[in-house]
């Protein structure tokens, strides 16, 4: 709770002083990879929908509402972070994409 709280900190209040740690959830689990663990956190705060996209070695990911965020150890990474820092690897980044993009998509 205090590497959430740390986060929290760190990455939401700054952008919404009346915001607090019980505003946000975990709201998608997207599995535990080489003991990372990545999940989209969730909150009562409002952004701007914008259509924007980031790559991953030749994985397109949406940004909808940020990132997935990543857990190892303590410490909270970006998704391209952890990539890079190499805790996740390649194909790891190609399973969590399957949660942004299906073939009925398509």
């Amino acid at each position: 709770m205090a590497d959430l709280l740390d986060y929290f900190n760190a990455s939401v209040k700054p952008y919404d002083r009346d915001i607090t740690i019980n505003d946000i959830y975990i709201g998608i689990y997207y599995g535990t990879y080489n003991g990372c663990v990545v999940f989209f956190i969730h909150g009562h705060w409002d952004y701007l929908a914008v259509e924007a996209f980031y790559e991953i070695d030749g994985i397109t990911f949406p940004y909808y509402y940020g990132n997935p965020t990543v857990w190892k150890d303590g410490d909270i990474y970006t998704l391209p972070d952890a990539y890079h820092l190499g805790l996740l690897t390649l194909d790891d980044i190609r399973i969590i994409g399957t949660y942004f993009y299906r073939e009925d998509e398509e």
